[in-house]
């Protein structure tokens, strides 16, 4: 795949990633993340935008073309959408919402049926209430620290993802 950039490793040595990053010319970006996803494969970045031009940098004044390396790489590496942002709190979740161009909702039952893993960041207190229902039906779950407020809540959503073959992160 004449197409695709990998990260650059010395030789004689070796190297173990955290992330492994892919660079795609942007006309092939988008096919690619297709077949991919029709592998099974996810793909994702941690910014589709660069830094300096997000609007909690605008304070500071900076201009385009400032890091033309890094625009030009927000354009090659692969990325995946946020699907929806999920608070109670509506004004906050359609707030988030719009700046990630997503969808919101204020309940997370409306989720099921239509993902496959969720990022569990609520109040500690609440990280098993979300999760376990959402284990329950077949979603795989990443929950953020600390992960529940006892031990028996956690042993018990360790075995519902044993249970349903899923991945639970914590």
């Amino acid at each position: 795949m004449s197409f695709l950039q990998t990260p650059y490793v010395p030789e004689n040595c070796r190297h173990v990633f955290h992330q492994y990053t892919i660079r795609i010319s942007s006309s092939e970006r988008k096919k690619f993340i297709e077949y991919l996803s029709d592998s099974g494969i996810e793909s994702g970045i941690y910014y589709n935008t660069v830094l300096y031009k997000q609007s909690f940098c605008r304070r500071f004044g900076y201009k385009d073309g400032l890091c033309r390396e890094a625009e030009k790489a927000t354009d090659e590496v692969l990325y995946s959408k946020l699907e929806f942002v999920v608070d109670v709190d509506e004004k906050r979740t359609k707030k988030v919402a719009k700046v990630n161009k997503t969808d919101h909702l204020t309940d997370f039952g409306g989720l099921l049926g239509k993902i496959d893993a969720a990022v569990i960041a609520v109040p500690t207190g609440y990280h098993y209430l979300v999760a376990k229902p959402l284990l329950q039906n077949g979603i795989h779950c990443l929950v953020e620290k600390p992960f529940t407020l006892s031990v028996e809540e956690a042993e018990e959503l360790i075995e519902t993802a044993k249970t349903g073959n899923l991945v639970l992160q914590g």
